[in-house]
């Protein structure tokens, strides 16, 4: 069976970009089907919305609704300002698993080179049961970034993240329905679509842009023409990828109510990274490390499982008023139950994790260690008893590594599994749990942290209260420590 995505290609910045997408969520008591829809949508401030109308069938009735920003930035066309990302997921009891429709549309993009005026959505739901799995059908995943921009001499090729999880083969192509799927619905020059891959390539600079659309889900982006660039190749004046920021098209696991984090590092020699621009599910955020690496963070929730989220994301760097953006990466994250049950707590010198013995699947401390098992409190059978695995871990041993952003100071260790504890060379990771503590870098050193949540691939982490010691001297020999009473002290970097 095939899927097709509906895309619409506009040139310029405009409100209204946007991807809609719906998830079967199961029965109600009554029989009716709960379905969530997931509306994206962008305009030149965070203040607007979309709002979808039924224009066929039987669309059921919203039960509850949740909104917020996913991402917004300044580096927008000058008359634009800025461009604001927001996300509208919608809980809907429908009646039945018959097909039907909704639609959204303005008159109103901002002005546009190509002289597109008005945009349109339409999203055909059909919930039927499938022959070869018996369950209602289920959505792509689909996802790019709102606002691409690219110089006029570089040619990039942009691959639109596209993942069934009912495993029909994913399509895209132009939008040609008039005044319901586009308004305007003449094929962009300068830009080729594989259809069967759903990669979009930009060869040369326009003269007359135009937009694209296509069938079942709706998916709009636009893009800004940067005057040329002095030199095309990534990792000068655009942005290069560089590790560990995860492959195009890599799908990541995840469990419920533990924290994903993808850490993105980026490289331009002849000009300055300035932001992460990135596109993802409702409260994703992003941050950035005091060593210049930016880090994006979601943590998906119980009624999440089973589903699939794309995240993008592209770096932006600037030099005077040039703004350079590298090539968009898109990641897919797998919900699944949490296998590993464990617990972080967070101490001023040490940080401590217990891991519930049966949820290991038998496996015994003696063949896990932390990363770095050669000191005797490194040892997990020293504090370990019958139900739970647990290692008390300082601060500045066991290979405990420190790593920092513009807020915090964050300790990292894992627990794997090796054949024999004594190698340092780990062959058999059957098993991972990787755990960190979150110490605030900025407040009083009377007051201290209590909140707690938790992190890929089995992360456990915890926030905890902190003391910093100073030692100041007075030359660079460092032989004599000058003391110093009686102060309160705050620390910032």
């Amino acid at each position: 069976m095939a899927a097709a995505l509906l895309l619409l290609l506009q040139l310029d910045a405009a409100g209204g970009w946007g991807t809609v997408t719906y998830s079967y969520k199961g029965r109600n008591p009554d029989g009716s089907f709960r379905v969530d829809f997931r509306d994206r949508a962008t305009y030149d401030g965070c203040q607007y919305s979309r709002y979808q109308t039924c224009s066929t069938g039987n669309c059921g009735l919203v039960t509850n609704q949740q909104r917020g920003i996913t991402d917004r930035s300044t580096n927008a066309p000058q008359s634009n300002r800025q461009w604001c990302e927001t996300e509208t997921v919608q809980q809907r009891k429908v009646p039945t698993d018959k097909p039907f429709e909704m639609r959204a549309s303005s008159c109103c993009w901002i002005p546009t080179r190509n002289g597109v005026s008005g945009w349109r959505f339409r999203t055909q739901v059909d919930l039927g049961s499938r022959s070869d799995t018996g369950k209602p059908n289920r959505s792509p995943d689909i996802a790019i970034l709102p606002f691409l921009r690219v110089p006029q001499n570089c040619p990039r090729t942009y691959k639109l993240m596209s993942f069934d999880p009912d495993g029909d083969t994913v399509r895209c192509r132009y939008g040609n329905i008039r005044n319901i799927e586009c308004s305007g619905c003449n094929q962009p020059s300068g830009f080729v679509l594989d259809q069967g891959s759903c990669s979009l390539h930009y060869r040369n600079a326009i003269a007359n842009p135009s937009v694209f659309g296509s069938y079942k889900l709706p998916l709009q982006f636009s893009f800004l023409m940067d005057p040329p660039a002095p030199s095309c190749v990534d990792g000068l004046y655009l942005p290069r990828f560089v590790h560990p920021t995860p492959e195009d098209g890599q799908h990541i696991n995840a469990e419920v109510n533990k924290e994903v984090e993808i850490r993105v590092r980026a490289q331009a020699s002849h000009a300055t990274l300035h932001d992460i621009i990135i596109s993802g599910p409702l409260n994703i955020t992003k941050h950035r490390s005091t060593h210049g690496d930016f880090v994006i963070r979601w943590t998906p929730g119980p009624d999440d499982v089973g589903d699939h989220y794309p995240i993008c994301f592209a770096v932006e760097s600037v030099i005077e008023s040039g703004i350079y953006q590298s090539e968009m990466r898109c990641v897919l994250v797998n919900i699944g139950q949490r296998l590993i049950e464990s617990h972080v707590t967070c101490h001023e010198s040490s940080m401590t994790v217990e891991v519930t013995r049966s949820s290991l699947s038998g496996l015994h401390e003696d063949h896990l260690r932390l990363s770095d098992p050669s000191n005797t409190a490194c040892n997990l059978q020293t504090n370990s008893n019958s139900t739970h695995i647990i290692a008390v871990v300082p601060l500045n041993a066991c290979g405990t590594q420190i790593k920092e952003d513009e807020e915090n100071l964050v300790f990292k260790n894992e627990i794997t599994t090796v054949d024999n504890i004594h190698d340092l060379i780990t062959r058999n990771h059957l098993l991972e749990v990787q755990f960190y503590c979150q110490y605030p870098k900025h407040g009083n050193m009377s007051q201290g942290f209590t909140a707690h949540r938790r992190n890929v691939v089995v992360w456990d982490k915890g926030f905890g209260k902190f003391t910093y010691e100073f030692e100041f001297y007075p030359d660079s020999q460092y032989r004599q420590m000058v003391v110093i009473q009686g102060c309160t002290l705050w620390r910032t970097m």
